[in-house]
């Protein structure tokens, strides 16, 4: 006769373990607990965000002179200045492509802007040479920094405000808009062109 084979069940392989990504709150205290182990000192400044939007939460802090980037890994120093002080406005600033980290200095009467952010994992500091005196966006997404300067104008004090308008461009950080030479008949192709006619014609 015919031996019946018994059937062997196979066990099911271990499903491999998959680690759940931490929350912004959960990174957010992790970064901080790093940054006290590291740094001593009053923290006047930090936030936690996705900086360049590839999905990474990092950090920038500011205590007493001096600002620091923080990740997972480490904590670096990437700006020191006697200048520096603690905000009077919000200092992320949050555009649709990037965050910004934009503290306060000080500056004879005034007030200045320094302005940090994150590439490809790593922090840029976005401040020109001299430091411009304010730093955001208009209309949301339009970023623009604000410089001042003595030029003999007509308003009775020489004191100007000159409004520059930037892009953010990767490795090469924020650069200005450059002004080309367009004729009526191009500009008319566009829409809105008669707002903008009018207000060059009135040299407004």
């Amino acid at each position: 006769g015919c031996s019946k084979q018994e059937k062997v069940e196979e066990k099911p392989e271990p499903k491999p373990q998959v680690e759940t990504p931490l929350s912004k709150e959960e990174v957010e205290e992790k970064l901080k607990e790093l940054l006290n182990e590291k740094v001593e000192g009053e923290v006047l400044e930090f936030d936690c965000s996705d900086y360049d939007h590839n999905g990474t939460y990092e950090a920038f802090a500011l205590i007493d002179t001096s600002v620091y980037y923080i990740t997972e890994d480490e904590v670096t120093t990437v700006g020191v200045s006697d200048r520096y002080y603690r905000n009077t406005k919000d200092s992320l600033l949050k555009t649709d492509d990037r965050d910004y980290f934009v503290i306060e200095g000080y500056c004879a009467t005034s007030t200045v802007n320094y302005v940090f952010t994150v590439h490809d994992g790593t922090f840029q500091d976005l401040t020109p040479g001299e430091p411009v005196e304010y730093f955001g966006c208009l209309n949301e997404n339009e970023l623009v920094t604000v410089c001042t300067s003595y030029d003999a104008s007509t308003d009775g004090t020489g004191h100007t405000f000159k409004i520059y308008y930037l892009y953010y461009d990767g490795n090469e950080g924020l650069k200005e808009y450059q002004g080309i030479y367009v004729s009526i008949d191009d500009l008319s192709k566009y829409k809105g062109y008669e707002q903008i006619e009018a207000a060059v014609r009135t040299d407004k």
